[in-house]
């Protein structure tokens, strides 16, 4: 049964309040599955396409298949763990396109007080819940930054909407917000990082660019990576050409959704 975006949205906080359980205080909601747990502001969690877009990555991309009855308006995407790709403790990881921490959070349990994720979200809303999350996690370890992964370091415009907050690039529709460009390679140069060990991307399409910026960190530590491929038509034969030709010696498997390659 198709449902309609009325239907999906009022069905949302049913299943929030069915799998987490949820404290407050005075300036968040805390929603725990077990020990994960993740700090979300009242503005976010009064939001159904909000929690929406949580519920959505949560249960298609951080713990699929983890609900007795699967929940009818998820479409499967698929874990950023699969294959030989996955989170291992002590791991240096980079979650591109980070939105409010959810993966961010979850490799930051499994990586343990020795790992560490550096996080990357320019939207100032969205950040400023991602930054939150380091109040909860059970080790200070997500460094959350606010710049954008690119092919070269410069500016931008992003466009972002309260209204659809899963996403924003420099085509979506909303509010314009400036976004300064980083490269990973200058981003590992420049904090005199010494090893990367798990990338995942899903920044809208921008992943060619944020991967060819990360060409001298992928070429020296081979790092698992998990990446999103759907943006743009070209984009599997594209990203995954371009990681090839990086290092031959990775192996790959495809899915619609994403590349992973070790």
């Amino acid at each position: 049964m198709t449902l309609s975006a009325e239907q999906r949205y009022a069905r949302t906080h049913f299943y929030i309040n069915k799998y987490f359980k949820i404290t407050s205080n005075k300036t968040d909601h805390i929603l725990e599955w077990g020990d994960f747990k993740i700090a979300l502001p009242d503005d976010f969690f009064s939001k159904e396409s909000s929690m929406l877009s949580f519920l959505t990555v949560f249960f298609d991309i951080i713990y699929p298949n983890q609900v007795r009855f699967p929940i009818p308006f998820i479409v499967i995407e698929g874990s950023y763990e699969k294959f030989g790709v996955r989170l291992q403790e002590d791991d240096y990881v980079v979650d591109a396109g980070a939105h409010v921490g959810v993966f961010s959070v979850d490799a930051s349990r499994k990586i343990g007080p020795q790992g560490k994720v550096f996080s990357f979200e320019p939207i100032p809303a969205i950040n400023a819940i991602l930054k939150n999350q380091t109040k909860y996690t059970a080790s200070d370890n997500i460094i959350a930054n606010t710049e954008a992964l690119g092919a070269k370091k410069g500016a931008t415009t992003y466009r972002f909407s309260d209204e659809k907050t899963s996403s924003s690039a420099e085509n979506s529709e909303g509010e314009s917000i400036d976004v300064t460009i980083t490269t990973l390679d200058d981003y590992v140069k420049e904090h005199k990082i010494e090893k990367i060990n798990f990338i995942k991307m899903d920044i809208e399409g921008s992943e060619i660019a944020a991967l060819t910026g990360a060409t001298e960190t992928i070429k020296r530590f081979k790092p698992r990576l998990s990446i999103c491929i759907y943006h743009r038509p070209g984009d599997p034969e594209a990203i995954k050409r371009l990681i090839l030709d990086m290092r031959p010696d990775y192996q790959h498997a495809m899915t619609k959704w994403k590349i992973y390659a070790w």
